[in-house]
């Protein structure tokens, strides 16, 4: 179970410390702030920098040769998250039809097995289009869910009575005057006003 966030340490300690308790980063593998997602999934050579919890605003540079569970880490990348985690090692047996399948999927086995991070292997779970969801899917295929109370709001408000009764008079008034538009033809002298309101 892996922790991505964009948002520096501070805001997430402060966050998940409200929502879950103090104890919080017990539930992660790995737990990366400043992650600066999407260049998390499509740069491949951002390397991973440990964060003093201590001080939570600075951050080490001394080289990370793996993530351990109860430290936090900063920015670094899809590929190098997966060889620190090691989880290519779980699929290590390739033989020349694996070789020849990784290359018709645009794949480059240097080290990295990245057929493990595609498709089905991966649930990701996030609360931003742009900066979660997207790259994932377009990259890697993975499947995705969005944590989108906004969308809630936007159900329950359409909804409303008074909504829906907007939407239907505006959808009568539409097209009553397409129908008016057709009645006429094409051939009726239009105002330059006409013109604005037609399909």
């Amino acid at each position: 179970l892996i922790f991505v966030s964009n948002s520096p340490f501070w805001f997430v300690d402060a966050g998940m410390k409200y929502v879950i308790g103090d104890n919080w980063k017990d539930d992660w593998d790995a737990i990366i702030t400043s992650a600066g997602k999407p260049r998390f999934y499509t740069e491949t050579n951002r390397p991973f920098r440990q964060v003093c919890l201590k001080d939570s605003e600075r951050i080490t540079y001394d080289r990370v040769t793996k993530l351990e569970k109860d430290k936090v880490y900063t920015e670094g990348c899809i590929k190098e998250l997966a060889r620190l985690m090691k989880w290519n090692d779980n699929n290590n047996q390739t033989n020349q039809d694996d070789d020849t399948q990784e290359q018709k999927q645009g794949f480059n086995n240097n080290n990295f097995n990245e057929l493990f991070l595609s498709g089905s292997n991966v649930l990701y779970v996030g609360d931003s289009l742009f900066a979660d969801l997207v790259d994932a899917k377009r990259e890697f295929g993975w499947t995705t869910a969005g944590v989108t109370p906004e969308v809630g709001y936007e159900m329950e408000l359409q909804r409303q009575s008074y909504f829906v009764s907007s939407q239907q008079s505006i959808t009568l008034l539409l097209n009553a005057l397409r129908h008016l538009q057709h009645i006429l033809g094409p051939t009726y002298p239009h105002s330059k006003e006409d013109c604005y309101v037609m399909d």
